[in-house]
């Protein structure tokens, strides 16, 4: 049993390294531009991997978008500490260093755009994979509860949304 359990983790380990090197390249430029730094960028995307493979289960079917969500609020708590840092150093109140929540007309209509990119990009997708990836990235569904309803197998499944989610990335990063 234990050898067993042993060889799955490796199985796991390897999966999560082969998504998060394949990610790698978008990650530095995601996690730079969100930094405002190509070394804190680095930084970060190393963290991430920490992160990533730490807690192997929670990735679930989808690692690539467990990978994101990582980065994601990596550059958050990033950007919070850098903050932090310069109210302490320039002693301004922190309630007069917190941004109006309310976005600027130009996020706003960027935002708007982004969306629009992205619901675009999601119905250019063939039905069925529509159906997998909307399931697995928005109602929370694994790759097996998918795989079962379709009558597929997991690895169909994950290779369908996958191409999805490349597909979707292709047609945001065009945008922008």
């Amino acid at each position: 049993m234990f050898v067993e359990r042993c060889a799955a983790m490796k199985d796991v380990n390897q999966a999560l390294l082969e998504t998060f090197t394949a990610e790698l390249p978008r990650l530095k430029r995601f996690l730079s531009a969100r930094s405002g730094c190509a070394a804190s960028g680095e930084d970060l995307a190393q963290e991430a991997w920490i992160q990533l493979s730490r807690y192997p289960g929670r990735a679930g079917s989808a690692p690539h978008l467990f990978l994101w969500r990582i980065a994601r609020n990596l550059a958050i708590d990033f950007a919070r500490r850098r903050s932090a840092l310069f109210c302490e150093r320039d002693a301004v109140p922190l309630s007069e260093s917190i941004p109006d929540a309310a976005p600027t007309p130009e996020a706003a209509a960027i935002a708007r755009s982004e969306i629009d990119a992205m619901k675009s990009a999601i119905a250019q997708l063939p039905k069925r994979r529509r159906d997998m990836f909307v399931a697995a990235a928005f109602e929370g569904e694994s790759a097996t509860q998918i795989a079962a309803r379709y009558g597929l197998s997991k690895r169909t499944v994950e290779m369908e949304i996958r191409r999805a989610v490349d597909h979707c990335a292709e047609i945001s990063f065009r945008a922008k």
